[in-house]
């Protein structure tokens, strides 16, 4: 039986992955994706607004490189009409 260090076991329990966040070969072409921090200043909110929006299902994200991150503009305008109405 493989032991594990009392913290990386509770790393691993606390560890969520984010639902809206996609890793798809059919993703849109990279010049159409915006970063969150463009998306935050879209909407007037901040940055870390984004990433939970993201990590809760609410936009449309994709993984692009290591640790990149890029919106789907549709997804961000279809947000908008949610709040609106």
């Amino acid at each position: 039986m493989e032991r594990t260090s009392p913290s990386r076991a509770g790393l691993r329990r606390a560890f969520t992955p984010w639902k809206g966040l996609l890793v798809s070969r059919s993703k849109p072409r990279a010049s159409e994706l915006i970063t969150t921090n463009e998306a935050a200043k879209r909407l007037n909110v901040h940055r870390n607004t984004i990433t939970l929006w993201i990590a809760e299902g609410k936009l449309k994200a994709y993984k692009v490189g290591g640790r990149l991150v890029r919106i789907d503009p549709d997804s961000l305008d279809n947000l908008v009409k949610e709040i609106v109405v």
